[in-house]
């Protein structure tokens, strides 16, 4: 009996097929013509499978010719088994991480983290235990959901959502970030006048930031100075919320507080409060990470009150603290191979309902510090070539930023208009750079800001010019001759006002004060103490003015052999001129007409008219002339005093 392997033979069979396995060769022997039965060899547990075999090979007859022995043939080929291997694993992490406010830095919620399995499974040839081809896998490749991104209140995720993917058992793991940016909070106050009843401010904005982020001191400051301003109109406080310490998640409502204003109240002595100021050194990394570095820094501010009572109810209304108390400048202590993020601590105001003060300075070994500078150079007419000495840095604007040596940072700027600045000018390492490799030295850039305008229009100023013509002596002695002459001039200012400081730089006003001349009426029978009425120049800065012309009863008529007197009308305007722009120089009010020469001059009388009436058309032309040439000196003089 042969056995013959035909592994990987296709077609009909025969004993030069395939390979003999002559070590598994059956020899039967017996008398001629006796039947045989043959038990095949355990082919199976040498890992063979049973292609064919003759019928003679398990049972026969001996055959009658001596000199030829019987052959018959067992085919055989490998058998196969399916074996699983070991599994794979790909795996997709999702983080979802604050970029901005309060925790930036910190999980929004725990990462969602899903691991699929592929397992493989090898055909293993029974013979030779070997591989047989190329594994497949189980399952061949698996679709990954797209996952929606968590609502967190107050802040905004950067993708609304993950997409979905496919991976194979030769995918790698993937790993994606949701950065959460935090959105801008409102703090709005209200007034309320308790006595009547009625709401004096409402909902107006105090300050604006990010979701979970702090208020500033300025913030409490304005809060406070609004509070003094109500007290200055003779209100006095009742009471008045306290300013939340943080912005809250809530884009929806403001978070909003209240002033309550009545009047007549007493003071007392209130309760003392302490406010501490601590600062912690630790190592930022390395082995010692948030471990101590230095001894912390501990000082305490305490404040005294004064509570205001109401005089009828006894109830504490509202209190007053003492003064603002600044704390000193605390340089951060030098420790070998490690920089501070921060080398110094700022002087800041604390005041009595300023939280308790905790602050860490971090030491790294191998980060680099960058600070960016707010330089307020308002006033200076520079905008190249400008350095920190030009101007004050804006302490609570200064942002620091840390990162590893040479790696690139971005940075957004302070929202300076809100505060009232505009731009003059930003190195552009101030926005984005690259962390140097000197761990001696700190990266200083610096934004240059001024101060913000905006125009106001005032209330109108209105001077009065009155002219009265009065009888001076005679049977209407005292009395008004014609109606009083009224001219009025109105002035209105426009203030420009520095947006920061609430100041107002420079006031402009409108409006022509000039006022021509004018005749003195006729009155019959009398003789007015001057003829004309000078030209004058009325500004806001003036009280009404006032002048009065006497008319005088006439003695006796004039005849044509009479001397009359008569006004010299060139002599008077010149004297008239002269007086005005004295005027102009010192500022003093004056009566045009007090000062008249006068000369005797014999006139027929056909012909004095004509000339009386030539005079005062000259004097008038003259006198107006001279009314402008001191008006326009002066305007002069103002705009050269203006700009030195």
């Amino acid at each position: 009996m042969h056995y013959i392997d035909v592994y990987g033979v296709e077609g009909d069979y025969s004993p030069t097929s395939g390979t003999e396995l002559k070590e598994r060769l059956q020899t039967l022997t017996g008398e001629a013509e006796a039947s045989y039965t043959n038990t095949l060899w355990d082919y199976a547990q040498a890992g063979y499978e049973l292609v064919q075999a003759q019928p003679e090979a398990t049972a026969g007859n001996f055959d009658t010719d001596p000199s030829t022995d019987q052959n018959y043939y067992v085919y055989l080929t490998h058998a196969m088994k399916q074996v699983d291997g070991t599994p794979v694993k790909v795996s997709r992490t999702i983080n979802y991480i604050y970029r901005t406010g309060s925790k930036a830095g910190q999980p929004v919620v725990p990462k969602d983290k899903i691991v699929k399995v592929f397992v493989p499974t090898y055909t293993i040839d029974q013979v030779t235990k070997q591989e047989v081809g190329t594994p497949t896998w189980s399952p061949d490749k698996i679709e990954l959901e797209q996952i929606s991104s968590p609502s967190i209140a107050g802040y905004t995720p950067d993708k609304q959502f993950v997409e979905g993917a496919f991976i194979t058992p030769t995918s790698d793991d993937i790993e994606e970030t949701v950065y959460y940016d935090a959105e801008i909070q409102n703090v709005t106050y209200t007034i309320i006048d308790n006595t009547e009843d009625k709401v004096l401010v409402a909902d107006e904005v105090l300050t604006r930031g990010e979701s979970g982020t702090s208020l500033t001191v300025t913030s409490l400051q304005k809060y406070q100075q609004i509070i003094e301003a109500y007290r200055q109109k003779g209100y006095e406080i009742v009471e008045h919320d306290i300013l939340p310490a943080s912005f809250d998640s809530d884009s929806t409502v403001d978070q909003n507080v209240q002033i309550r204003v009545v009047h007549g109240m007493f003071t007392r002595v209130g309760a003392d409060k302490q406010v501490t100021q601590t600062i912690n050194y630790v190592y930022g990394n390395g082995p010692a990470k948030a471990t101590p570095a230095a001894p912390s820094y501990t000082k305490t501010y305490t404040f005294t009150s004064e509570e205001t009572v109401d005089k009828v109810t006894g109830k504490v209304v509202r209190t007053d603290w003492s003064p603002a108390q600044s704390t000193s400048v605390v340089e951060s202590p030098s420790i070998t191979g490690y920089v501070a993020d921060k080398t110094e601590v700022s002087a800041v105001q604390v005041e009595y309902d300023t939280a308790d003060m905790e602050e860490t300075i971090s030491y790294y070994a191998g980060e680099q510090l960058v600070n960016i500078h707010y330089i307020d150079i308002n006033g200076k007419d520079i905008t190249t070539d400008i350095l920190p000495s030009d101007g004050t840095e804006i302490a609570q604007f200064a942002q620091h930023l840390t990162g590893e040596a040479g790696a690139d940072y971005t940075n957004q700027l302070r929202d300076y208009l809100v505060a009232g600045y505009e731009l003059v000018y930003a190195q552009k390492e101030a926005t984005a750079g690259t962390f140097d490799e000197d761990p001696g030295k700190v990266q200083d850039y610096y934004v240059y800001l001024k101060h913000g305008t905006e125009t106001l229009v005032g209330t109108p100023v209105t001077i009065n010019d009155t002219i009265n013509y009065i009888y001076g002596n005679g049977p209407h002695a005292g009395e008004p001759v014609v109606t009083a002459s009224v001219i009025t001039r109105t002035f209105i200012p426009t203030y420009t006002v520095d947006k920061v400081t609430g100041e107002t730089i420079e006031t402009v006003w409108s409006g022509d004060g000039t006022i021509d001349p004018s005749v003195v009426p006729t009155i019959a029978g009398y003789t007015p103490d001057r003829l004309v009425i000078a030209g004058r120049v009325l500004t806001p800065d003036m009280q009404d003015q006032s002048q009065t012309v006497y008319y005088t009863m006439t003695e006796e008529p004039v005849t044509p052999d009479k001397v009359v007197e008569r006004t010299v009308r060139k002599t008077h305007v010149e004297k008239q001129a002269e007086k005005r722009a004295a005027s102009f120089e010192t500022g003093q009010k004056y009566d045009e007409m007090q000062i008249v020469n006068r000369e005797v001059v014999e006139e027929l009388p056909q012909t004095g008219d004509e000339k009386d009436k030539a005079s005062l058309i000259l004097g008038l032309g003259l006198l107006s002339g001279a009314t402008l040439l001191g008006t326009t000196e002066l305007g002069q003089r103002r705009r050269k005093k203006k700009r030195d």
